[in-house]
């Protein structure tokens, strides 16, 4: 198995990141907790063997989930992140948002696609299935501008979408944190 580090050295997008706490450490929501509690009985092994005769859960396949986590500054979510991908024992891709919006025509949207793309070859190449952090995800997945948009506005609006359908066929576990959940 190569490690996850080398395969990202290859690479400039990704930053991998941990924490020795696990969810046992996080004071969390309630229903916050319910919710991650439920999350991590995937991976038990009686549920996960229960899933698959029953034909709900494909044995190539890992955990598929997509979280955002949001509120005030300070209040855990990257932390919450990484508790979780410590309790479900994976590795954290994070990646540089500055790294996505470039002033070239059609750069940005090529640059999301990179994303997703890498992840994938980092997966394969370490037969691993990280999960992918989109920090500050408000960055770029804020509303979208709808009416007499120019040249930049249609631009942002198109990287948006390939964003929202790369997210949408994401295989594994993707989170998103904000501080501005109204802009999303």
């Amino acid at each position: 198995k190569i490690k996850i580090q080398s395969a990202i050295k290859e690479q400039n997008i990704f930053e991998l990141i941990h924490t020795d706490k696990s969810l046992d450490d996080i004071v969390l929501n309630v229903k916050t907790k319910e919710i991650l509690d439920a999350l991590l009985k995937q991976v038990d092994k009686k549920v996960f063997t229960r899933l698959k005769e029953w034909g709900i859960r494909d044995k190539s396949k890992g955990i598929e989930a997509k979280i955002i986590f949001y509120g005030l500054p300070g209040t855990g979510k990257t932390i919450t992140s990484l508790s979780l991908a410590k309790s479900l024992k994976k590795q954290v891709l994070s990646f540089d948002c500055s790294k996505i919006l470039s002033m070239y025509i059609g750069q940005s949207e090529k640059n999301v696609r990179n994303i997703f793309d890498q992840y994938k070859k980092i997966s394969l190449k370490t037969k691993s299935e990280p999960i992918l952090l989109l920090n500050e995800a408000d960055q770029f997945l804020s509303s979208r501008v709808s009416s007499s948009m120019n040249g930049s506005e249609k631009m942002y609006n198109q990287m948006q979408n390939i964003f929202l359908e790369q997210i949408e066929k994401f295989d594994g576990i993707l989170i998103a944190t904000t501080n501005l959940i109204e802009n999303l």
